[in-house]
């Protein structure tokens, strides 16, 4: 992680961030929908037959990720407040929870990332299963920058209670310009 661009934002009715909380139903796709992504897969799979040369796949492939330097990545909390950072693209998602897991006021908490993504939402890795590389923020879509949801798993003795003050002392209204 890029340790010096941290910001901590909270959120002003109105504002972009509040329009991107979207029911869960909003996710759920009608027939029409569901067949138009069918025929796009199809799509893409007759494109993915032609006679590529490998080295060119790969060649491009390695362009896209080299594209971006690095990654900003929001985490929105159930109080509305929004913690950001910057992170390489290689880094692992196990990253993303040491860095908001150091900003907890509770740093015994426990809890998800949950990328809200279409068409739906899904919890980010937190580390690798046994055998498996780390998954990388590139992997799983974060980047150029990318908008998570943050979901904790409460217990009787451990609660969400927030950001650390020092954080919270620092943050700024989520504007249009803070975008």
């Amino acid at each position: 992680m890029i340790n010096s661009q941290i910001r901590v934002f909270f959120n002003v009715p109105g504002s972009s961030v509040a329009e991107i909380d979207t029911p869960d139903s909003f996710y759920k796709l009608s027939g029409e929908e569901v067949r138009n992504e069918a025929k796009m897969r199809r799509e893409r799979l007759e494109q993915s037959r032609l006679l590529i040369p490998k080295s060119y796949k790969e060649k491009q492939a390695l362009a896209a990720r080299q594209k971006y330097k690095q990654a900003v990545i929001r985490v929105q909390f159930p109080d509305g407040v929004i913690l950001q950072g910057v992170f390489l693209p290689a880094e692992a998602t196990g990253s993303l929870y040491e860095f908001v897991a150091d900003a907890l006021k509770q740093p015994g908490l426990e809890f998800d990332l949950i990328c809200p993504a279409v068409p739906r939402s899904r919890v980010l890795p937190h580390s690798p299963n046994t055998g498996e590389r780390a998954r990388t923020l590139q992997d799983e879509g974060l980047v150029p920058s990318a908008l998570l949801k943050f979901k904790p798993n409460e217990t009787d003795s451990v609660v969400f209670t927030g950001l650390l003050d020092k954080l919270l002392e620092a943050s700024e209204p989520f504007t249009a310009a803070s975008s």
